[in-house]
């Protein structure tokens, strides 16, 4: 069976944690919570969205519009940085 972990398994299901252990391993975003998990939807790592993010990585015609609020979210966050620094 493949681990399809989302944080409300822990509420249900003995191999939650197991799932959850695995989803860190393999980088998936729902190890971050579901929110994260449906925010990045049609990504399926942590390690593909910061690629997009940073220009490491083209994304697909699909990932466009994600890879620029990505890219939105990371300027704003770097302006925040800037701002308390």
């Amino acid at each position: 069976m493949r681990p399809n972990y989302t944080p409300g398994c822990r509420h249900h299901c003995d191999l939650a944690f197991h799932c959850r252990t695995e989803a860190r391993h393999q980088g998936k975003p729902a190890a971050l919570g579901t929110a994260v998990r449906e925010d990045l939807a049609g990504i399926d790592t942590i390690a593909t969205a910061l690629a997009l993010t940073d220009g490491h990585l083209h994304p697909s015609r699909s990932q466009k519009d994600l890879t620029q609020a990505l890219r939105h979210a990371q300027r704003i966050h770097a302006d925040l940085q800037t701002d308390t620094a």
